[in-house]
């Protein structure tokens, strides 16, 4: 398993093929313009559990995207940001942040971290697909 960001054209990305147990989600980056408006869109869409609150920092969001108990443990994530160059376009170091936060924390805790952190925890093939 190797979780990664990955880099596709449209065309590219029309390509790829999922997994039927893989739960894909959908952020259109021409509609987030501030971390609000992501974090508010992505505890929606992955059902934090505690959605109502905001998230209100990097670190809070890394510790609910590697929790996802609710997620069972066998489903694949997939996270496709749509219009990618778009994505936070005002804000160059909130995008840069986000990535960094997939690549030096979220990744590698599904990919490896998880079984020596979590009683039960196993491996998850997640990747984060960045698409124009």
């Amino acid at each position: 398993m190797n979780n990664k960001v990955i880099y596709l054209s449209r065309n590219e990305f029309k390509q790829l093929r999922f997994n039927s147990g893989t739960k894909i989600v959908i952020i259109d980056g021409e509609k987030i313009n501030t971390w609000n408006d992501y974090s508010s869109l992505i505890a929606n869409k992955f059902e934090f559990p505690y959605r109502e609150e905001a998230i209100s920092d990097y670190n809070q969001y890394a510790d609910w995207m590697t929790d996802l108990s609710w997620i069972a443990q066998d489903e694949q994530i997939a996270i496709v940001f749509f219009h990618f160059s778009e994505l936070l376009k005002n804000n160059s170091v909130e995008k840069s942040t986000l990535i960094d936060i997939f690549t030096e924390d979220i990744l590698p805790f599904w990919e490896e971290e998880v079984e020596h952190v979590v009683v039960g925890g196993k491996k998850r093939s997640f990747n984060v697909y960045c698409v124009d």
